[in-house]
């Protein structure tokens, strides 16, 4: 499971259903690439996909009972490492550090 898979995964989770074109523009990925990923994770088993009701182009996603579960490991994982790197930070510090980040975050996505 890459970091890749695992956003398009988190995104799919909260906007399902959802275009893999929408996708794309979440993640900020190209639609090829997107189609590839979203293509591994169907095989994988952790997405569905559907033709829209409303637009039949559309490709829609669903995530499926073993992509939540993946998902759930993965937000796991990523809590672990967090704890272990952010350990020597404060409440106080971690805080002031999210939101540099959040800060710099929306800079470069302008």
């Amino acid at each position: 499971m890459t970091l890749e898979m695992s956003r398009a995964l988190v995104a799919v989770q909260e906007n399902q259903p959802l275009s893999q074109q929408q996708l794309a523009d979440i993640v900020q990925n190209e639609r090829s690439a997107t189609k590839r990923m979203v293509d591994n994770l169907e095989e994988r088993g952790y997405l569905t996909t559907s033709k829209s009701a409303t637009n039949k182009k559309l490709k829609m996603l669903n995530l499926t009972k073993l992509g939540e579960d993946e998902l759930k490991k993965v937000k796991s994982t990523i809590t672990d490492i967090e704890k272990e790197v952010f350990e020597c930070l404060s409440k106080e510090e971690y805080e002031e550090f999210l939101r540099l980040i959040r800060i710099i975050g929306a800079y470069n996505l302008g």
